[in-house]
């Protein structure tokens, strides 16, 4: 947490916040909470099938635990989101937090 408000803050760091703020990195971010959520799954399930190789095992496990996790995002997050946006959310958005942490830091 004390990285954050320097990379985000201080124009020397711009180089590495441009690189957080890759397309792939950001999608990756997005994915993240489902990618924990169905990890476990994806586990429970190859060791139903039991593949010997531990590198096909890994491989495995990856793909599909990041395939669930987009058919999550995709199919239920997206549209959940959606529908917040259509009906109106109390959820503080991310340009108020944001505009909250530089009075803070100021």
């Amino acid at each position: 947490m004390c990285l954050i408000p320097p990379i985000i803050y201080n124009k020397s760091y711009n180089p590495f916040k441009r690189v957080l703020s890759s397309r792939g990195l950001v999608f990756i971010g997005k994915l993240s909470y489902s990618i924990y959520l169905f990890h476990y799954v994806a586990i429970k399930f190859l060791e139903y099938f039991t593949i010997k190789n531990p590198a096909a095992y890994i491989v495995v496990n990856v793909m599909l635990s990041t395939a669930l996790s987009m058919a999550s995002y995709f199919y239920l997050e997206v549209p959940i989101m959606k529908l917040r946006k259509k009906f109106g959310s109390t959820v503080k958005t991310e340009t108020s937090n944001v505009q909250l942490a530089k009075e803070v830091l100021v």
